[in-house]
């Protein structure tokens, strides 16, 4: 997108200023619908789609840390627990900000309480809950 406003081909930027100072004297409108139905987009002339993943098993498991435990990386002795929720919660990163805010604070005792979900069937109506968000 940023190719397409300052009119350069392959432009990469390294630095978040650098894209600032590129862009202080131009005006532009974006817009950014979420759809899981490209045929929206196509009926409506949108053909600049970008498509954005689930984070990677690493990148989840900082996530789910991050509101678990208010740092990248896992406490000691949390480590088989925090990637059982983080697999729970299917990657999205809604419900391992949500399942990471449930935990904090919270005691390794007091985890044992998710070995009582129905791992299956749980994550996956949280998948399918998140996912309409």
């Amino acid at each position: 997108m940023l190719s397409q406003i300052i009119n350069q081909k392959d432009i990469k930027i390294r630095h978040l200023d650098v894209a600032k100072d590129r862009l202080k004297d131009k005006r532009m409108l974006v817009i950014i619908i979420t759809t899981q139905d490209k045929r929206v987009l196509h009926r409506h002339g949108i053909n600049h789609i970008h498509e954005v993943g689930l984070p990677s098993d690493g990148k989840a498991l900082k996530i789910f840390c991050m509101y678990g435990f208010g740092q990248k990386s896992l406490y000691y002795g949390f480590e088989s627990l925090a990637r059982k929720v983080t697999q729970l919660a299917g990657n999205l990163p809604l419900g391992l900000m949500i399942m990471g805010s449930y935990f904090r604070g919270m005691s390794r005792h007091e985890w044992d309480i998710p070995r009582k979900w129905n791992y299956q069937g749980y994550g996956l109506a949280l998948t399918e809950k998140l996912k309409a968000f």
